[in-house]
């Protein structure tokens, strides 16, 4: 039986939260699916409780805080960091966090916290060319445009996201630079 990384534990249950939610990131469940004992999660994380917070603190690291890898960058180059990254976010996770968040304060306060990262991130973008409140405003607009879409039902077609990001990054592209 092969050691399991913390990132396995994760991926496994990034899958489980996708294809059943929160309900399947149990320690029996989760260890049964990786083949290893549930003592091995524990050992790893000591409780439920601390999973998930390492859980969400992996999925707020890989998927917001990269953000910060661009702060020193021309507006242009913030952009298409900011596009790629977005895009290439896992969506099916996005939505089932944000589901997971409906029921659960502690993943809610996750979300908060991701979403209040990412508009603050839009916002100091947007204030190159808006006042305050406007580029609040025009954050708030392309964060939720952006939720909308990941949580269409059914969900969009990999040439819908496409299509979708290239509008919206027509748009940053003119309002940023004009």
């Amino acid at each position: 039986m092969a050691r399991k990384t913390k990132q396995d534990w994760y991926d496994i249950a990034y899958q489980g939260l996708i294809e059943s939610g929160v309900e399947a990131i149990s320690a029996e469940k989760l260890a049964t699916k990786l083949g290893v004992s549930r003592g091995s999660f524990y050992h790893h994380f000591g409780s439920r409780r601390g999973f998930h917070e390492a859980l969400l603190e992996n999925w707020l690291q890989i998927n917001t805080l990269r953000i910060h890898e661009f702060k020193s960058k021309s507006t242009m180059e913030k952009l298409k960091g900011l596009n790629d990254l977005a895009w290439g976010l896992p969506h099916k996770i996005e939505v089932a966090i944000r589901a997971w968040a409906l029921y659960d304060d502690f993943a809610k306060e996750y979300q908060i916290k991701t979403d209040q990262i990412r508009l603050a991130y839009l916002t100091d973008l947007f204030k190159q060319k808006f006042s305050q409140t406007k580029a609040t405003k025009a954050a708030e607009i392309l964060l939720y445009s952006f939720i909308g879409m990941q949580n269409r039902q059914p969900m969009p077609s990999e040439k819908e996201f496409q299509q979708f990001q290239r509008l919206i990054n027509d748009i940053l592209e003119e309002v940023l630079t004009s």
